[in-house]
């Protein structure tokens, strides 16, 4: 894989998690808690959990389309740290799981995300951090069953509800990888959003404020997408 933003199919993914920790998060501590508790006083609902970086320059597409990496344990607060000052050089890639949720005929829906988050207001791919329920005990990552939980968890669409399209898209996009795998809903767009909608609208504190309907890149370029989101999104839309 290239320094240049990409897409790039494989079979499968092999991540796992090796020690060590982030020297970046640690040259930086006193900074860091000043920073999370200034933080904390704006965004009260901010959870300090695990998160887990790749190492850059330990990933590789590997051979027979599988894409591997090495991935680092830290947190949260030296996360946002890092991401509110413009991700300076540090040694890691921002790596995550996404949903490529499509409905009957072949439209994108993405998430609105509520006030509050990491990405508040932000229409894109539903996904997260990968964190430690994702790891087991030899330190392997199951990044599809991630993927999975983040997307149940956003929608409420539970493997019942959608088929599953083997492999993933790897997105690099500057400091972000996105693993990305498509989910297909034999529901119509139109039908499919509003039954997400609902449910979002029976909880207290949806993650996601609202979906968005995409059907080519003139809506993409309409809505406040992520980058490496419209990035993956040009890839799909090109087929």
């Amino acid at each position: 894989m290239t320094g240049t933003d990409s897409v790039m199919w494989v079979s499968d993914c092999r991540l796992r998690v090796v020690p060590g920790g982030w020297d970046y998060a640690r040259a930086h501590a006193t900074a860091i808690d000043a920073h999370w508790l200034a933080r904390l006083q704006t965004h009260p609902g901010y959870f300090n959990g695990v998160v887990h970086v790749i190492a850059d320059g330990a990933f590789a597409s590997g051979e027979a389309g599988v894409f591997s990496a090495d991935l680092i344990a830290s947190d949260f607060k030296s996360f946002l740290y890092w991401k509110e000052r413009g991700h300076p050089p540090a040694g890691v890639r921002d790596a995550f799981g996404s949903a490529i949720l499509r409905s009957a005929e072949g439209h994108v829906l993405l998430g609105r995300q509520s006030a509050g988050h990491i990405n508040a207001g932000l229409a894109y791919l539903p996904g997260g951090f990968i964190d430690d329920r994702d790891v087991d005990g030899d330190g392997v990552v199951d990044i599809g069953a991630s993927i999975v939980r983040e997307l149940a968890e956003e929608t409420l669409l539970g493997p019942d509800d959608v088929t599953i399209v083997p492999g993933f898209r790897i997105v690099q996009c500057g400091v972000q990888i996105a693993m990305a795998r498509e989910f297909r809903s034999p529901q119509r767009a139109d039908d499919l959003r509003a039954r997400i909608v609902k449910t979002l609208e029976a909880q207290q504190q949806a993650e996601l404020a609202d979906i968005v309907i995409v059907r080519s890149m003139d809506d993409v370029a309409r809505e406040n997408v992520p980058a490496y989101a419209a990035l993956a999104l040009s890839h799909v839309f090109a087929g």
